[in-house]
């Protein structure tokens, strides 16, 4: 054994490494499962519930009332619906494109919800292998597949990034996956199949439209062409389908999120965790409504309005970001020396952005194996087990601030979580920077 990775020389040896692998293969397909019928799925049962309303004629209801500031409470026609169908705890609003709504509609006539979460539950666990999978394929690492997948998914299982996204059923897995697909197609030589993978991730979720800067930097027009074709035919479709006013809608609800500053235990992001600090009395308390009166109290999150100059500081700050990146982009070579890149842009945009969770670092995280391919196992393992005890679910328990989500926990626990992704991010590029060096030395 040496410090990147495990070699067998003999078919004994072999034997029981692929003993091994299975077994610890096995035993995280039974941690995934067995987390399914305790799965909760609001952010699902929002996608289901806008289809739902759509269908029976009230897009007026697919977005919930635009206010200055962004609450992450769903309409209030939302809730004679969720008591029919009797169902119960958090319920949070629809914030995708409208085109999704309109699509979703016909499967909410023809499957009620606990259908469409349990096969959003299978599928899910598939979705988020295959985003490790295509990290591992762009790496190009010296690691068998096995090896590189049981830790990756070990990493992501282990800490919130990937744990809340399947309790949570939530639809950036599937986002992960084609924009980490959509890399590994082009950087493989089929640009048309990547620009069209990124496509239907930026229909989902609008930034993903940022990579295609990196694209074009790094020469692959093709790719960007193609993004643009496809993302142009989605967009007329959602238009088609919807109609202008909900779009409008959701550009005014756009607008909201981006003045407001969330702060929870699970929102990894700079913005909010330097305007906590600079505007501590400015925070307010958000306490959702139980679905059906006799249901029991619901714990709430806590919303920052930000300022104009914190929003313009962060709005200069991602641009130097996305220049900077598009630079390094222009200069690369390879995709290999792409690959842990491709991980520290994902990271950074996300850290500097306007609003963003856990589960948006999924395409970062798939790429942790590396960590332990380039620092060795003893100082690699160190920085992954460091990272998940900074980021799991169960962090807030060994706190001496207590468990329950005050504004001080949240900012405590939204500090420790963004600064271990940005110190991943960290440790990803510096990674890149000796591929580079290595790339050039025996070019």
């Amino acid at each position: 054994m040496d410090q990147h990775g495990y070699r067998p020389k003999n078919p004994s040896s072999l034997g029981i490494r692929r003993f091994c692998l299975s077994a610890v293969g096995v035993a995280l397909l039974a941690y995934v499962y067995l987390q399914i019928p305790t799965a909760v799925s609001a952010d699902l049962l929002a996608l289901w519930m806008a289809g739902h309303v759509h269908s029976t004629g009230n897009p007026e209801l697919v977005y919930p009332p635009v206010n200055q500031l962004f609450t992450m409470l769903p309409s209030e026609g939302w809730f004679p619906i969720l008591q029919e169908l009797g169902v119960s705890g958090y319920v949070f609003p629809y914030l995708y494109p409208p085109l999704w709504a309109a699509l979703a509609a016909p499967l909410t006539m023809a499957a009620d919800f606990t259908t469409f979460q349990a096969v959003a539950a299978v599928l899910n666990p598939f979705l988020l292998t295959g985003c490790v999978v295509a990290a591992w394929r762009l790496a190009g690492s010296g690691w068998d597949l096995g090896p590189f997948v049981i830790v990756g998914m070990a990493v992501l299982l282990t800490s919130s990034v990937g744990s809340v996204a399947l309790y949570q059923n939530q639809p950036q897995i599937l986002v992960a996956f084609l924009t980490l697909w959509a890399i590994e197609r082009t950087e493989k030589g089929h640009p048309a199949t990547g620009g069209l993978l990124l496509a239907l991730a930026a229909a989902i979720k609008i930034y993903p439209v940022l990579y295609v800067v990196f694209w074009i930097a790094s020469r692959q027009y093709r790719a960007a062409f193609v993004f643009l074709l496809a993302g142009a035919f989605l967009g007329g479709l959602s238009v088609y389908l919807c109609g202008w006013p909900l779009h409008a809608q959701f550009l005014e609800l756009l607008g909201s999120i981006s003045r407001t500053a969330m702060l929870t235990n699970y929102s990894y992001i700079w913005e909010s965790v330097v305007g906590a600090l600079i505007y501590p009395e400015a925070i307010q308390s958000v306490i959702p409504h139980p679905v059906n009166p006799g249901d029991p109290a619901l714990v709430g999150w806590h919303i920052l309005s930000k300022s104009p100059s914190l929003t313009v500081v962060f709005h200069v700050a991602q641009l130097v970001a996305i220049a900077s990146f598009a630079v390094a982009f222009r200069h690369s070579s390879g995709s290999q020396t792409r690959a842990l890149l491709w991980a520290s842009a994902f990271a950074t945009l996300s850290l500097l952005g306007p609003m963003s969770w856990s589960y948006h670092y999924i395409s970062v995280v798939a790429f942790a194996p590396c960590i332990l391919h380039g620092y060795g196992w003893r100082r690699g393992g160190l920085m992954l087990v460091g990272f998940v005890l900074l980021t799991t679910p169960h962090v807030r328990l060994i706190l001496p601030t207590g468990s329950y989500p005050t504004p001080e926990l949240s900012r405590l626990l939204q500090f420790i979580g963004t600064l271990a992704v940005s110190l991943l991010a960290y440790a990803l590029f510096r990674l890149r920077k000796t591929a580079v060096a290595v790339h050039a030395s025996t070019g």
